[in-house]
């Protein structure tokens, strides 16, 4: 009997069958990376409003014992200096501790607390006591002057929320604005700019920095709601956030809104306690 050797077959992938599976599974990795991305963002986007929302609830819990909201400085005369709003508030954050070591220690104001700092932040700010929330002090910043907001720092006292005529539910308290680039302006236990903006006009911070950074700001014109960068010296000016598309925003009543870039026009009329507008958010 006669019988005919079988062929050997050929395994193996040709140069054309591997560049296309090698384009398949790189556009795929990317796919599946983005989604990562997307779905951590989306997690530090809402730890980020879960924080605000605890500054809030403990504004009000401050408020419920002394009749008004934090005052922004020991001495309103002093701008920029030590024990700002929220170093007030850390009793009802669960900081009695740390709220009695500033007290005795300035320098214990340097220590970082993660219901301060916005995850969606990228930079490493380490052990040092940094803020991603700044509070609302209306639609201009006056340093010695009245202020149409619900924080104003040259009241020694502080505002009533029954003081905020235009409605709680109506009214800015505070918004997200990350450090400034070179970590001057953003400290949780200072006054003022480090954790102070007004919804426009906050040109005057040029006028509170030394000769030899005067110039980072001197040149800055927006103050308005709009998207920032960790690397621009003038965004510690207006708010803004590090998630791409807007930023969380603390109301007088507690609540918390996501509110996108394009709702700036809306910010202004918001950030006034008394200004009688009628602002549509939704």
């Amino acid at each position: 009997m006669h019988v005919r050797a079988s062929q050997t077959e050929r395994f193996g992938f040709t140069l054309l069958e591997l560049l296309i599976v090698s384009a398949i599974l790189s556009v795929l990795s990317g796919l599946f990376l983005g989604g990562i991305q997307k779905v951590r963002e989306a997690g530090s986007k809402l730890r980020c409003g879960n924080n605000l929302k605890e500054v809030g609830l403990a504004v009000h819990h401050y408020h419920d014992d002394y009749r008004h909201v934090p005052a922004c400085r020991d001495d309103v005369n002093v701008c920029s200096g030590p024990r700002g709003w929220p170093y007030k508030i850390l009793p009802y954050l669960d900081e009695a501790a740390l709220f009695a070591a500033a007290t005795a220690d300035p320098a214990s104001g340097d220590n970082r607390l993660a219901v301060f700092a916005c995850p969606s932040d990228p930079r490493e700010f380490g052990p040092y006591g940094i803020t991603s929330y700044v509070g609302v002090t209306g639609s201009a910043y006056q340093p010695f002057g009245a202020s149409n907001g619900v924080f104003v720092p040259s009241n020694s006292v502080g505002i009533r929320l029954t003081d905020i005529t235009d409605g709680l539910s109506n009214t800015l308290m505070a918004g997200e604005r990350p450090p400034s680039a070179d970590m001057i302006w953003g400290w949780w236990f200072f006054t003022d700019f480090d954790n102070l903006l007004a919804a426009d006009k906050n040109s005057c911070i040029a006028e509170y920095v030394g000769s030899e950074i005067q110039s980072r700001y001197a040149n800055c014109t927006n103050s308005r709601f709009s998207p920032g960068g960790i690397t621009d010296d003038c965004a510690v000016e207006h708010f803004w956030s590090a998630h791409s598309d807007g930023a969380n925003w603390l109301f007088a009543d507690g609540s918390v809104r996501f509110l996108s870039y394009a709702a700036a026009d809306l910010i202004i009329p918001l950030s006034t306690r008394n200004g009688g507008e009628t602002v549509e958010i939704d």
